[in-house]
């Protein structure tokens, strides 16, 4: 999905272009099945963005 222009936020720290902003984004993984490093993304927004955001989270799906 990244090569389509998505963001991986499992993890991660990115910045999103929208609307003419940068914003500053943040996102761990599955924290039900002990993947998210919340150390890996803690701490401040890049400083570069035009605006920051909470922390993305992974979300289970009903199966």
């Amino acid at each position: 999905m990244s090569a389509a222009g998505w963001l991986d936020l499992n993890n991660h720290k990115g910045v999103l272009k929208a609307g003419g902003l940068d914003v500053a984004l943040a996102g761990v993984h599955d924290s039900h099945i002990g993947l998210d490093r919340y150390d890996d993304v803690a701490g401040p927004a890049d400083p570069h963005a035009t605006s920051g955001s909470g922390c993305c989270t992974h979300r289970n799906r009903p199966t």
